[in-house]
């Protein structure tokens, strides 16, 4: 979590692991640019975002399979995101990717 302070106004933004992962799992094609401009431009804790697939895989599995969806597909165009980290998302979701 973050805050942003415009003068006397403050602004909570949720953490980028947050955000990506609220838009992976929405598998929307403008959220899939966001979550590319996202890693390109903020330092992403990603032990912090498999967390919260873990969290919420037990809430939401459907989310948490888009969300893995999502995060592939954007590697396969951009390559950002490091194999172990997907191969663990494919994990908690229970599949094995290829």
């Amino acid at each position: 979590e973050r805050t942003i302070i415009f003068g006397a106004l403050k602004i909570r933004l949720p953490a980028p692991e947050y955000l990506i992962f609220m838009k992976a799992a929405t598998d929307r094609p403008q959220d899939k640019e966001d979550i590319v401009r996202l890693i390109k431009n903020i330092p992403i804790d990603w032990k912090k975002f498999l967390k919260i697939m873990e969290h919420y895989n037990a809430e939401n599995k459907k989310a948490v399979f888009y969300a893995l969806e999502s995060l592939y597909d954007i590697n396969k165009k951009e390559k950002m995101i490091a194999d172990d980290v997907l191969k663990r998302c494919a994990k908690i979701v229970g599949v094995v990717l290829d």
